[in-house]
């Protein structure tokens, strides 16, 4: 999840799906309300889509320096839990 027009980079991974899965991930995703689909381009120079939060929805959340959620607790970032709408948490 990155923060829409963030500066920070994010470590992440790539699908290519089908329309049928990218619908029922907007579903989860709750698409366009909590997360929105957006293009974006990686360091690359692929431009793909993600699951962006708006400013407003990142203002206050912790930042992980690493760019990486699955490296978080490695780097000693502790975050705590925060409510989204729908019960996303980031």
């Amino acid at each position: 999840m990155v923060a829409a027009r963030g500066a920070g980079r994010v470590a992440g991974e790539l699908y290519a799906v089908e329309s049928l899965l990218l619908a029922k991930l907007d579903a989860f995703e709750e698409h366009p309300h909590v997360y929105r689909r957006s293009f974006i381009q990686t360091l690359a120079g692929d431009v793909v889509q993600a699951y962006l939060l708006r400013p407003e929805q990142a203002r206050g959340l912790p930042v992980m320096a690493s760019g990486c959620w699955r490296r978080r607790d490695e780097a000693g970032e502790r975050h705590r839990a925060v409510d989204l709408p729908g019960g996303h948490k980031p």
